[in-house]
C-alpha cells in the first residue's frame, strides 16, 4: 500500500483554545477550519488535525489519557534551538527540557489537553 499523506489527529475540548494554542507554536494558521475541527500542514505529506472530542466519530471509548505525543523533527541544531526559544517565549507548559536521548536530543511541551510533542533534533553526521 502507498501513502500519499498522512494526518496525526488530537481530540480536544476546546477547539477554539487548542486552535490559539497550535497557530500560536507553529507561527501559522490552519489550512481549514470548522467549529469542530481544524488542520495544520506541518509539511507537504503530514498534517496535524483537532478535533472536538464529542463531536468524534465513531463515539470516544476512552474518556482519560492522553496517550502518544507527536514528535517532530528539526533540520539542524539551530533551528532546534529557535523552537525551544519560541516555546519558551509562548510560555508552554515544559514537560522535558533539552536532553541528550539514545535517538536525539530532544524537548517535550504539552498542549491544553495534556497532548506531548516532542521536539527533537538527531546529531550531525
Amino acid at each position: 500500500m502507498s501513502v500519499a499523506r498522512a494526518t496525526v489527529v488530537f481530540y480536544v475540548a476546546d477547539v477554539p483554545k487548542s486552535q490559539a494554542f497550535y497557530t500560536a507554536l507553529f507561527g501559522q494558521p490552519p489550512v481549514h477550519t470548522s467549529s469542530e475541527f481544524a488542520l495544520y500542514m506541518l509539511n507537504e505529506s503530514l498534517s496535524l488535525g483537532i478535533w472536538q472530542q464529542a463531536a468524534v466519530i465513531p463515539p470516544l471509548t476512552i474518556t482519560q489519557g492522553t496517550p502518544g505525543e507527536l514528535c517532530l523533527y528539526a533540520d539542524d541544531q539551530l533551528a532546534f534551538q529557535a523552537q525551544y526559544q519560541h516555546c519558551l517565549a509562548l510560555a508552554v507548559p515544559l514537560l522535558q527540557p533539552p536532553t541528550a536521548m539514545d535517538f536525539a536530543t530532544a524537548f517535550t511541551i504539552a498542549d491544553p489537553d495534556g497532548y506531548r510533542i516532542r521536539y527533537a533534533v538527531t546529531a550531525a553526521k
